[in-house]
């Protein structure tokens, strides 16, 4: 058993149990309770996790970067010059580990929980922040994807502007993106095109249709396998990082096993959105862009990303841009259909998902402290 599940557990009961409290205000209140002990466990989790794997290559990285002097740092590789900063400047401070894990998260999470906030007001960004409490893209890219992670936080807050019509503050949030994680400039080009799509097509029929368009074409050319014919090559004409041409290597040549291509079941989780509001169809305005049609169709854009480069290792990636927003798009159409039994059904299922995937997947990411 999981050393987080029976308190993670009992949290989860409590969020339930406030959510559907009859008295509004007292509800509210229970709700950002349990929210904030339940950002306090993870916090603990997060900092307190031993130094392996990919975390351990980050700290070793961080011991490396916070070593040199201030030109030294900004010499030192091409790589991601926002977090080599970040590594730097908390470096200077100590050289802990758990220095420099805390670092990490709270920025990470600050920003999507600052984006909840803006977007919803406290009392639903408290549960949607418990929805995605034990989300594996959450969770994942809090513990060991810390680059993409800071960069997929950028990107949560610059589509929140965004949605509320605040382009400038939008685009400034964005800009930060690939000087995370470099190959998070892929994440950040689809938002702008798809902001300039917004701008320039007035109407929802022929916005749809776009999105339609180059979703069903990006499918297909993974399904025939023209994906690879057509970026495969990528590395003969763009100058990339090392550690980004391994994208582009065969599983073999790796010396890992992982099933590249088209997959089927990536797709068919990849359309549960979709799928959801097909079904809620009738029940609010599921497709119009003034509601949750507006956060479906940017999803539905940055899969695209993931069906391009289904032919790469570790292409689940490359999904991440999208799936990292599914329980927010999924939370924003149980909202749009106003229904409270749809609402109060959709929030006891996610928090027995969530249950489940602490103990059976998540919690991979969490491993416990060499002392437990």
């Amino acid at each position: 058993m999981h050393p987080l599940l029976i308190p993670y557990a009992l949290l989860t009961a409590l969020f339930v149990l406030h959510f559907h409290q009859r008295d509004r205000r007292v509800g509210s209140a229970g709700v950002a309770v349990v929210a904030v002990a339940m950002l306090a466990l993870l916090s603990a989790a997060m900092v307190l996790r031993p130094a392996r794997g990919d975390s351990g290559r980050y700290y070793e990285h961080f011991l490396h970067v916070r070593s040199l002097d201030f030109s030294g740092m900004m010499q030192y590789e091409r790589m991601d010059p926002l977090f080599k900063l970040l590594n730097w400047l908390v470096g200077q401070l100590g050289q802990s580990s758990e220095l420099f894990f805390s670092a990490a998260f709270v920025l990470f999470v600050g920003v999507i929980i600052w984006a909840f906030h803006r977007l919803l007001g406290a009392r639903q960004a408290a549960a949607l922040f418990m929805c995605y409490a034990a989300y594996p893209f959450f969770i994942t890219y809090g513990a060991n994807g810390l680059r993409q992670g800071l960069a997929l936080a950028c990107m949560l807050m610059a589509l929140v502007q965004f949605n509320r019509g605040n382009m400038r503050s939008g685009a400034l949030w964005l800009l930060p993106m690939p000087f995370w994680h470099g190959g998070s400039l892929l994440g950040a080009t689809v938002v702008a095109l798809y902001v300039l799509m917004l701008r320039y097509v007035p109407r929802a029929q022929q916005r749809w249709r776009i999105v339609g368009i180059l979703y069903a074409a990006s499918v297909m050319l993974s399904v025939t396998g023209l994906n690879e014919a057509l970026l495969g090559r990528l590395p003969d004409i763009i100058d990339l990082e090392a550690r980004h041409q391994g994208y582009f290597l065969s599983p073999d040549e790796l010396g890992t096993v992982y099933q590249t291509g088209f997959r089927l079941d990536f797709t068919l989780f990849s359309l549960t959105p979709l799928f959801s509001a097909l079904l809620l169809r009738h029940r609010g305005e599921m497709f119009s862009f003034r509601a949750s049609g507006w956060w479906l169709s940017i999803y539905l854009a940055l899969n695209c990303i993931f069906h391009l480069f289904s032919f790469a290792p570790y292409s689940d990636r490359f999904s991440a841009y999208s799936w990292f927003l599914m329980p927010l798009v999924l939370f924003m159409q149980i909202r749009a259909s106003g229904n409270p039994w749809l609402r109060s059904a959709f929030i006891v299922c996610v928090a027995a998902v969530n249950i489940i995937m602490l103990q059976f997947y998540t919690g991979n990411s969490i491993r416990p402290p060499e002392w437990w």
